[in-house]
């Protein structure tokens, strides 16, 4: 059942954390800057507590830690290439296009940053641990 747990407690989680850090930052309550990108990276939490938690559990030396850590992997990768090439992408339209709707609509804030993934890599390790333990 803990496996099945697991993602959503680090979503919730990596929220949580995502929420308390920004509202610091802003001085205020930062309920609008709930969404994508950020730190913690929450895809890098959800992918790095069941990591962590099948190499706890079950072994490195187990296949499932082996498909738990590519996917860990891929993510850290996407966030730090793809995803936030595409927020760059999106200010750049939003500065050629200013007056264009749509391109007022696209989100700048995707990717992540390596400090970010990190962040989100320590706080999934620190929810295995937590869950292991349960």
């Amino acid at each position: 059942m803990i496996y099945l747990l697991a993602p959503f407690i680090a979503y919730l989680a990596a929220g949580i954390t995502k929420l308390a850090v920004n509202s610091i930052r802003t001085g205020k309550l930062a309920i609008d800057e709930i969404g994508l990108g950020g730190i913690p990276s929450t895809h890098n939490t959800i992918t790095a507590t069941m990591t962590g938690l099948v190499a706890l559990r079950a072994g490195i030396d187990n296949p499932a830690f082996g498909v738990a850590l590519t996917l860990t992997l891929i993510v850290a990768i996407d966030a730090l290439d793809l995803r936030h090439k595409v927020g760059s992408h999106a200010t750049i339209l939003r500065r050629l296009h200013p007056s264009d709707l749509q391109a007022a609509r696209l989100r700048t804030k995707i990717g992540h940053n390596l400090v970010e993934v990190c962040a989100g890599w320590l706080l999934g390790l620190f929810c295995a641990f937590v869950l292991a333990h349960f």
